[in-house]
């Protein structure tokens, strides 16, 4: 059937995508919208909607500088201080390979550390004055960078820069000639964590761009389900991703290549199996004698997955191609085509928010009736509009927040509202990961397929336990004493009794564990083949769940972390001993102190996540301190403390209300004039962070209907 239907007409798009390996793109003018289905194939571009580049900051030449770099005192070793010295004309152009060959290093030139990649590549945007306030007064008390330049030519060339830093300081840092120097035009950007958003001082509150959203492999399965049925076996979907802010759904970038194209083709052939076999309006269709049920199930199945009615054209097109391949094959081969069809369309394969053009607000869109459906749909339930939501939309009375707001409540009552929030905390911890995570299964036989999915239905038990059934707060997720647990999974918890294979509630040793964070699940997600993950751990910990990025390993400081450890004998060290010989190396140490605390706090679970005190033969030290966390207790004795300690604090719920926000809207905050995020924030406190009541702190967005029109004007 596959080859068939990549010889129809209809397809020849996927034979191109397939054949090249490039990203797909819905054309604006039609997905959500009227006519034939028409796809961009766009080669250049990561996603579903690439915006234009700004153009680049105009180029200065920098002013003859015959200044000497010798240092006049102790504390200015680059002289910049000297009041005879005349003050140069600096833009950010001159300041670019300064940041390129000092910064980036760590920094990232992806943007992963303080956005840093984003101010210093060919896109360059206006970037606030605290920021680089902050980075050069992070210079001049010589914490950055970490590894200082030794040679004589780069110790020159860092000395130029620093001076040049000081002199665009003066200037108010402006971007260009004629940019503006006013520090209060500049801001909006910053790091949120920085300087968090409160509704008192948030600047503004900016739309989001106008985009295509493509499904998640969790929400095409859900959504086939829900079209279907839930008797139908759905395939493993897996789509290519860049996680943004830790989360897999970025709207921004998430495309589909050649190699999602190809996977998508056989498993979508794979439903239509399923479908002709086991749904009842199929099966009768198959043994119909003429068309009139094709053109039914067109039209219904069609505005289900595409979450609008399907225009004339559209239903031509389908029933053209089911009449040509019933004719040329058999009647179920055609019905088989239209269900592939719908389902390769990047109608269904992309959410629309492109709405129409708000003519009381120049340069806006307002979302259409069918995309708020659609958004409330894949928000709440993962998954397609239910037929109250399409009847709402055709009438068009989702254009409110009265509107929404009943639909909402309606729907938090339906058991599919748990979805929404398992699977943010899924994404957000990483929890299917304990599908990919190998296993020496030499040294850790116990680690089989059935060992994975029991434990990864236990940890999706224990937080729908917690967010639907005792509707409970964000901090008993990481403090709870309960779990989900058989026969085998109670061998890893270790003292918790349990028989058979059915999945029980008990309640633990809180001195052993407290919280997903301790659970089999998440500690085996994130640790190594045959070790614990140490750093990894660590890292994660850091940037997922306290929101502080970690810059990545400066070229070469792994070869000399592992340098350090060739003549020492690794059996008679515990792997935090280990980490403290690595991590002595100039070029490792700056990070490692970062990482090594909260990497140890876990050293007190195993490869398994089975608890333990001694590592082989010696007394585990899960102890220490991480420093420059707002209000969170900065020392512990091990990860249950850490977890509480965390869990307790107003810098937690500040980050988990950015996590909220970047897997919600499908992009990370933008900083103080993010006033959609100072909201959020706002309604989870007067909710007191109820998980429950986080719907509707999302929701409640100024930003929810509006949308900026795109660069092009498309």
């Amino acid at each position: 059937m596959l080859s068939r239907l990549l010889r129809s007409s209809g397809s020849v798009w996927m034979l191109a995508l397939m054949a090249s390996s490039i990203s797909i793109a819905g054309c604006f003018g039609t997905i959500g919208g009227g006519g034939s289905e028409v796809v961009m194939v766009d080669g250049g571009g990561t996603g579903p909607i690439a915006s234009k580049p700004d153009a680049s900051p105009d180029q200065t030449t920098t002013p003859d500088s015959t200044v000497t770099n010798e240092p006049t005192s102790p504390d200015d070793p680059t002289g910049t201080d000297d009041p005879s010295r005349p003050t140069r004309e600096v833009y950010f152009a001159d300041m670019r390979s300064f940041l390129q060959e000092f910064c980036i290093n760590c920094h990232g030139a992806d943007g992963r550390m303080a956005n840093l990649g984003v101010y210093t590549d060919a896109t360059h945007k206006l970037t606030p004055v605290d920021f680089w306030a902050h980075a050069l007064k992070r210079v001049n008390d010589q914490q950055m960078p970490p590894i200082k330049p030794d040679a004589a030519d780069a110790v020159e060339r860092f000395n130029e820069g620093v001076s040049l830093f000081k002199d665009w300081e003066k200037a108010g840092f402006p971007e260009k000639k004629g940019g503006t120097t006013d520090p209060n035009a500049n801001k909006g950007k910053e790091d949120p964590l920085a300087k968090f958003p409160d509704l008192a001082s948030c600047r503004g509150e900016e739309a989001l761009p106008a985009r295509l959203w493509r499904l998640t492999p969790v929400q095409i399965a859900y959504s086939i389900e829900d079209a279907f049925g839930a008797n139908i076996k759905i395939p493993a979907f897996s789509l290519s991703e860049k996680r943004i802010g830790g989360f897999g759904n970025n709207a921004d970038s998430s495309g589909l290549g050649g190699v999602d194209i190809t996977a998508l083709v056989q498993q979508f052939g794979e439903v239509s199996v399923e479908v002709l076999a086991k749904v009842q309006d199929w099966k009768d269709c198959a043994a119909a004698q003429t068309d009139d049920c094709v053109k039914t199930l067109i039209a219904d199945y069609g505005q289900k997955l595409w979450r609008r009615p399907l225009v004339q054209a559209e239903k031509d097109k389908l029933l053209q191609g089911f009449q040509t391949l019933s004719t040329e094959e058999d009647r179920s081969t055609g019905l088989e085509y239209v269900i592939e069809r719908i389902l390769m369309s990047a109608n269904f394969l992309f959410r629309s928010e492109y709405g129409q053009e708000d003519t009381s607000q120049a340069g806006m869109r307002r979302l259409t009736s069918y995309e708020v459906a659609t958004f409330l749909s894949f928000f709440l339930w993962q998954s397609i509009p239910d037929q109250a939501l399409m009847d709402a939309a055709a009438k068009d009375e989702l254009k409110t927040s009265t509107q929404v707001d009943q639909h909402v409540q309606r729907m938090l009552k339906d058991e599919r509202a748990k979805r929404g929030l398992i699977e943010f905390f899924n994404d957000w911890l990483q929890l299917q990961r304990i599908f990919t995570q190998e296993k020496d299964t030499t040294q850790y036989p116990e680690m089989t397929d059935a060992l994975r999915q029991q434990l990864y239905k236990s940890s999706q038990l224990y937080l729908a336990e917690l967010v639907w059934t005792q509707k409970a707060d964000l901090k008993t997720v990481f403090l709870s004493k309960e779990a989900f647990v058989n026969a085998d999974i109670a061998k890893l918890y270790q003292g918790v009794q349990a028989t058979g294979t059915d999945l029980q509630k008990v309640t633990l040793d809180g001195s052993r564990r407290a919280g997903i964070l301790t659970s089999p699940t998440y500690l085996i997600a994130h640790s190594g083949k045959s070790s614990t993950g140490f750093v990894h751990r660590g890292v994660f910990f850091l940037e997922q769940l306290a929101c502080r990025p970690i810059p990545a390993a400066p070229a070469g400081a792994v070869e000399a972390g592992k340098a350090k450890l060739k003549d020492v004998d690794l059996t008679k060290l515990t792997q935090r001993e280990i980490q403290q010989i690595h991590g002595a190396d100039p070029s490792c140490n700056f990070c490692h102190k970062i990482i090594d605390p909260a990497g140890a706090a876990f050293e007190i679970f195993d490869p398994m996540g089975r608890f333990r005190l001694n590592e082989k033969g010696l007394p585990i030290d899960a102890s220490g301190k991480l420093e420059d966390f707002g209000d969170m207790q900065p020392s512990f004795k091990n990860a249950l403390e850490l977890s509480n300690n965390l869990a307790q604090s107003q810098h937690f719920q500040q980050c988990f209300t950015m996590k909220l926000y970047t897997h919600s809207w499908g992009r990370p905050p933008e900083g103080e004039r993010n006033c959609a995020l100072a909201h959020t924030y706002d309604g989870l406190q007067k909710g007191q962070f109820t998980l429950f009541d986080s719907y509707a702190a999302i929701l409640r967005s100024p930003q929810f209907f509006l949308r900026k029109q795109p660069a092009d004007g498309k």
